[in-house]
């Protein structure tokens, strides 16, 4: 007589297969709540995770999803990690962008609402009144390969100084470590970013804009296209409706951003002139 091997039980299968799929749920959540969120190296490394911590908590709060911000001291240092593609959400340079587009796997979400221009600074007691009086002197600007130093390259040299000396091309690691050197007297010039001399105008201003360069796409969202969907969209729309509601007008306020909004590869390319050759 054969004996009859014990069948498990309905509602012991029932409950095995809902462990599974909780399991199997929450690692999958565990995946998705753990995002990467690289920001370009505009400013000092604690002063940029300290300004920008604002915006990541708002998208916590938004979608659900942990982002965890990170950057880099050195420029170079970032971009090697977004190639590397150890990024799952990038807000960078709009020449960087195009960069990250072509080399890695990623895709455009959005970019602030407001263009980017170049300022350029000198000390409220300095004589310089213009880009022809930098003819010899210490010109600070963010790191040559990224587009705010190429822009400033090419500004001062479409001047044109003629007889006069050039002009000499300080570059610092961020735009803070620049407006730091115009500050102790090491440059007579800095250029940076528009929207970092709105958010240092906030505070008791100790220079004066001399020029202002023409206006190029702004530092731009980006987002890997190894995500879920749902997770791109979210973060797309929840960007583009910050303005709309009180919560986020009043992070876009702390972080002295104006908005964002959609960008395609089309606008990206006014910008490619100034990615330097071997790039």
């Amino acid at each position: 007589m054969h004996s009859l091997k014990k069948q498990p039980a309905p509602l012991l299968c029932f409950i095995l297969g809902m462990l599974f799929s909780i399991t199997a749920s929450a690692e999958q959540q565990q995946d998705i709540k753990q995002l990467r969120f690289g920001v370009a190296p505009f400013m000092s490394p604690v002063a940029l995770i300290k300004r920008m911590d604002p915006l990541r908590q708002y998208l916590v709060d938004q979608l659900g999803v942990d982002f965890k911000m990170e950057t880099s001291a050195v420029a170079k240092d970032f971009v090697k990690r977004t190639q590397e593609g150890r990024y799952d959400v990038i807000y960078t340079s709009p020449t960087f962008s195009l960069l990250a587009m072509e080399q890695t796997q990623v895709e455009l979400v959005a970019t602030l609402e407001i263009n980017n221009a170049g300022v350029f600074l000198v000390n409220k007691q300095s004589r310089i009144v213009k880009l022809q009086d930098l003819a010899g002197k210490r010109v600070g600007a963010p790191p040559a390969f990224g587009f705010l130093g190429q822009l400033a390259i090419s500004t001062v040299k479409n001047v044109g100084y003629s007889d006069m000396p050039q002009p000499e091309m300080i570059h610092f690691n961020s735009h803070n470590a620049a407006v730091s050197a115009l500050r102790l007297g090491e440059v007579d010039a800095v250029m940076i970013v528009e929207f970092m001399e709105k958010h240092l105008r906030k505070k008791a201003p100790f220079y004066r804009v001399i020029h202002r360069t023409d206006d190029y796409p702004g530092l731009t969202v980006l987002v890997s296209r190894h995500i879920d969907q749902s997770i791109k969209d979210g973060l797309q729309q929840v960007l583009l409706d910050m303005h709309k509601n009180p919560a986020g007008q009043k992070v876009l306020s702390q972080i002295s951003f104006p908005g964002f909004r959609l960008i395609d590869r089309a606008e990206l390319e006014k910008v490619r002139q100034f990615i330097p050759s071997g790039k």
